[in-house]
């Protein structure tokens, strides 16, 4: 059984990093959520899942698109 749940927390840190690094956020911003992933395993996941994701999605459509 508990290796089922670390196998979960492994795809899971896995599609977060994968996530974290495709969206064309700032460095300073991926750099952050990737220390709160790695460093608090369960509740950085949570974090990132329910905040994180939108939370680098709105950054990303406030700036200025370069012309």
């Amino acid at each position: 059984m508990w290796e089922a749940l670390g196998f979960v927390w492994l795809l899971l840190t896995l599609l977060a990093a994968y996530d974290i690094l495709r969206r064309p956020a700032e460095v300073g911003d991926k750099v952050v959520w990737w220390l709160l992933v790695l460093l608090f395993p369960f509740a950085g996941l949570l974090l990132y899942f329910i905040i994180g994701r939108s939370a680098l999605q709105r950054r990303t459509d406030a700036r200025p698109s370069p012309e």
